[in-house]
């Protein structure tokens, strides 16, 4: 037996139904269903992979034209940055103002390797790492507020 995109829309058209239904459903009735469809999440997941993997197998390296779209697999990466690198150009980028070279006091220095950092690593919307504000005897509430953005569900086992 074969499965056919038609199959899977179904599967598509019965999680339509779901969502419509929602809004009828009891606390319990809805919590079966959650349990149900995280299943069902990891199993699509699962099923993605091993077609994409087939698909990979079967393009071995070359383009493939199907329908009116074409189908490439491409390299994927990622950036690896080199801390060392990075701390010895903030240090000697700190010392001196790069606009008239002169030498920076100690104090100047400092400033300017933290607006460099800041410049590098922190945004205003990302927190610090923990294991830096341990270097500084401080923890998360001594610089940040809690602000609600949301809830979500916990369930606890009983």
């Amino acid at each position: 037996m074969t499965v056919t995109t038609a199959d899977l829309q179904a599967v598509g058209d019965v999680l339509d139904w779901v969502a419509e239904q929602t809004d009828s459903m009891t606390i319990e009735e809805a919590m079966a269903l959650i349990d149900v469809l995280a299943e069902i999440g990891k199993k699509v997941t699962m099923a993605k992979s091993l077609c994409e993997t087939q698909v990979k197998t079967l393009l071995d390296g070359q383009p493939a034209k199907i329908g009116d779209k074409v189908v490439v697999e491409r390299q994927t990466g990622k950036w690896r940055p080199d801390q060392t690198r990075i701390k010895r150009r903030v240090v000697g980028m700190s010392g001196c103002d790069p606009s008239t070279g002169e030498l920076r006091s100690g104090t100047q220095a400092a400033e300017a390797a933290v607006d460099l950092m800041y410049a590098l690593f922190v945004s205003p919307s990302q927190m610090p790492k923990q294991g830096g504000l341990q270097k500084l005897g401080i923890d998360t509430a001594d610089i940040a507020e809690w602000e609600i953005t949301g809830s979500e569900l916990k369930v606890i086992d009983t």
